[in-house]
């Protein structure tokens, strides 16, 4: 199992698993570099190798450095958060135990060489995850708006069509619920 990510579609990932890739960012890059090394490897070696691509995963147990888990962290501290771009960049978010579930599929249910997108079945801007985030903690976010990053994508939505029939991959946790959940996780874990 090679896990990639969106990000090696580029700058808008938007369809199925036929979109061209072309990453903008050494991220981007170094997973389809990846994903190109395992299937060399299949290829060479007869090891079968199934590619998921993972679109914006979130939930309990986030590493700190992403998105939600900062934005979180500074809305329970009371502090202001750093928005890079208008805020209308939308995200195909995929909540964590989904990605689980339809990982343990894969291992049992897969092709060998292929590739799946895993993406939540809604597209959300990241003003509305804010709004969600002030819902869930009860806070009003003060934002400093910066301009966009480089590299950072503008748009996801990915299509899970092929997921969906072959892996049984369902999008089952709406982004009000699973970010409520993160909130709650990392509120009781003191992470702010």
């Amino acid at each position: 199992m090679q896990i990639s990510t969106s990000s090696v579609y580029g700058t808008t990932a938007v369809g199925d698993e036929s979109l061209e890739t072309a990453p903008v960012s050494p991220y981007g890059a170094t997973k389809l570099a990846a994903e190109h090394l395992a299937l060399a490897h299949w290829r060479d070696s007869g090891i079968p190798v199934t590619i998921l691509r993972y679109f914006s995963v979130y939930g309990p147990g986030q590493r700190p450095d992403m998105a939600y888990r900062k934005f979180i962290s500074r809305a329970l501290a009371g502090e202001s958060i750093d928005l890079y771009g208008s805020g209308e960049q939308s995200r195909s978010n995929t909540y964590i135990d989904d990605c689980v579930a339809v990982t343990i599929s894969a291992m049992h249910n897969s092709q060998p060489g292929e590739i799946y997108n895993i993406a939540g079945g809604t597209e959300r801007s990241l003003n509305e995850a804010l709004a969600i985030i002030e819902n869930h903690t009860g806070r009003k976010i003060n934002i400093n708006e910066l301009p966009q990053a480089r590299g950072d994508q503008q748009r996801t939505f990915g299509d899970s069509t092929k997921a969906r029939k072959a892996l049984g991959f369902e999008h089952s946790v709406t982004l009000e619920e699973g970010l409520g959940r993160q909130i709650e996780w990392q509120r009781s874990n003191g992470l702010f």
